[in-house]
């Protein structure tokens, strides 16, 4: 029942912009991670935000090379929509890099990253964002693009 801004404003955690998705952990409802078109993924807990998994932590990707100003610090991590499995793993989008579906293993504490170059040449330059991903009865995982259609 905790708005964003309540969240971040309890936690302390600075610097987390453009929200733009919540998926409940199925197993335990107390447990939501928030996408950011910015900032990477964060994790709450009883309404807590608990972490911020990014480009140093997990394995969600900064921005292709070409893309990002010529600043090494900075950070621009552009997260879509995420959602769970009926497993409990939670699957969501990496926006302007190579692998742009990434899988995160709550149970294991495992990443897995999905590369979609098969269908898209360049990821990078051939489609700036993913805007849905879904997963159906099948298990299978459908991703809505905004140049390349449905993959």
């Amino acid at each position: 029942n905790k708005s964003y801004d309540d969240i971040l404003i309890n936690s302390n955690i600075e610097d987390v912009t453009n929200l733009v998705s919540i998926a409940v952990n199925p197993f335990n409802a107390n447990q939501v991670f928030i996408s950011s078109f910015f900032s990477g993924l964060l994790e709450v807990n009883d309404g807590v935000a608990t972490k911020i998994y990014n480009n140093t932590n997990s394995s969600l990707e900064n921005l292709g090379p070409f893309l990002t100003p010529p600043n090494p610090t900075y950070i621009d991590i552009r997260i879509g929509k995420s959602i769970f499995d009926d497993n409990g793993v939670l699957w969501l989008t990496n926006t302007l890099v190579n692998n742009a579906i990434k899988s995160y293993d709550i149970q294991n504490n495992s990443w897995k990253e999905f590369s979609l170059q098969s269908v898209i040449a360049d990821p990078i330059y051939d489609e700036n964002l993913f805007s849905d991903i879904e997963i159906d009865n099948n298990d299978n995982k459908w991703i809505a693009t905004i140049k390349n259609g449905v993959i």
